[in-house]
């Protein structure tokens, strides 16, 4: 299934997230010094488009890091395991430092929340998230839309033989 949408209206694309965050040091703050995992980030949004446009990155990185981490698409579901509610949580590797469209599974529910895990390795994150406002077809949509109005275009000649 390819998505038909516009990616290059800028009034289409509206910012829905954004964060920097530092890692917590076990000492005094010197390049030795342990530091505690950026815990997992979660949107406070609630979001309802599948397509968004993601970029992170970290000011602190060394030349050969490539990925920033993963997010994840949370949508509740109506199980409970452990006594906690469960959640769907597609997930897609982030690159670090580029934006990069995500198109996360449409799978009819009205609305998801998004998370962010950076790596362990990452002692600085920066993060903005963008959702897409336009229309999001399928090729196979526009299709079935332009034979239907083919086919009304015929009926309505065929009617106006009778």
């Amino acid at each position: 299934m390819t998505l038909v949408i516009n990616l290059n209206d800028p009034n289409l694309w509206i910012p829905v997230w954004e964060f920097d965050v530092v890692a917590e040091t076990l000492g005094s703050g010197g390049e030795g010094d342990s530091y505690i995992r950026i815990p997992k980030q979660n949107c406070p949004t609630i979001l309802d488009s599948s397509v968004l446009a993601i970029y992170a990155n970290n000011p602190l990185a060394k030349p050969g890091w490539f990925s920033a981490g993963f997010l994840s698409q949370n949508i509740r579901l109506p199980l409970t395991v452990g006594g906690q509610p469960t959640s769907y949580g597609a997930s897609r590797r982030i690159v670090l430092g580029k934006t990069q469209i995500v198109s996360f599974l449409d799978v009819g529910v009205a609305d998801f929340s998004i998370s962010f895990l950076c790596h362990r390795w990452h002692r600085q994150v920066q993060l903005v998230a963008w959702e897409y406002q336009g229309s999001i077809s399928t090729q196979e949509l526009a299709a079935i839309a332009s034979l239907s109005q083919q086919v009304s275009s015929v009926e309505q000649k065929i009617d106006s033989l009778l």
